[in-house]
């Protein structure tokens, strides 16, 4: 099987490696939502010294399955997680230390957003982190024209999606607990929130 690399996920391991050892502890278990390729579980599961949940849509999962059972390099088995219009499908059982979604928010409709940020809670533990890394605007505005060509680009490929309001997001978590720790400007135009319980 051939497994696909994204360039993207090569360039930002390493950024996100050096901001979240801020704020993880090792011998934990996070959650990642929308693994993919795995590139970012593969990466940092072993810098970070996690126990590291991958996951993804049905139609995602064979590349991580395949990592897992015939590479051996994902450290437990992929699971079927996927915010939809109303609800949370998955076949996840426990909670998590940290949850992480990286570029998925803005390919999710804004009653998927909805749903994610009411729902989420339930697979973090109270003293949980949750990290979202990607393109937003602020005050409605985007912080670049890149960004704006991105969000154009976005709604070509997924017509519900596009580059989310920052404030929008913060609101929605705040409603349920969700604390909103600070924003770190990341390359090439993204952001990493982090919020905890």
């Amino acid at each position: 099987m051939e497994i696909p690399i994204l360039q993207s996920c090569e360039n930002n391991k390493e950024p996100l490696y050096n901001e979240l050892k801020s704020f993880i502890s090792p011998n934990k278990e996070l959650l990642e939502i929308g693994s993919y390729t795995g590139q970012h579980a593969e990466y940092l599961s072993e810098k970070l010294k996690l126990s590291w949940q991958t996951s993804d849509m049905p139609e995602n999962l064979a590349p991580l399955i395949y990592k897992f059972e015939q590479l051996n390099s994902l450290s437990l088995p992929p699971k079927h997680f996927q915010v939809v219009e109303s609800k949370i499908e998955h076949n996840i059982n426990n909670t998590f230390d940290y949850i992480l979604t990286i570029n998925t928010i803005h390919i999710m409709s804004d009653t998927e957003v909805k749903t994610f940020c009411h729902k989420i809670h339930e697979f973090c533990k109270k003293d949980g982190y949750l990290f979202i890394y990607g393109a937003f605007k602020f005050d409605g505005e985007f912080t670049t024209q890149s960004n704006a060509e991105f969000d154009l680009w976005i709604k070509s490929k997924f017509p519900k999606g596009g580059v989310k309001n920052f404030e929008d997001v913060r609101s929605m978590l705040n409603g349920k607990n969700w604390n909103f720790k600070e924003f770190i400007k990341m390359p090439a135009n993204n952001y990493l929130l982090v919020f905890n319980r």
